[in-house]
């Protein structure tokens, strides 16, 4: 079972994608991520994104 989603794990995810980018993009949470950023909710079950270069 997946452990949740929590702001310090979403920050920490999103810290890590931008380490590991080769390029510049934007990228866009939605669902439940976004709540979570926003305060919301607490956690989530997922991170849902999307990637435009």
């Amino acid at each position: 079972m997946r452990r949740v989603v929590d702001s310090g794990r979403l920050h920490a995810f999103i810290e890590a994608l931008g380490r590991v980018a080769r390029a510049e993009a934007r990228v866009y949470l939605t669902g439940g991520a976004t709540a979570v950023l926003q305060g919301w909710r607490e956690t989530t079950i997922d991170i849902d994104l999307k990637i435009d270069p």
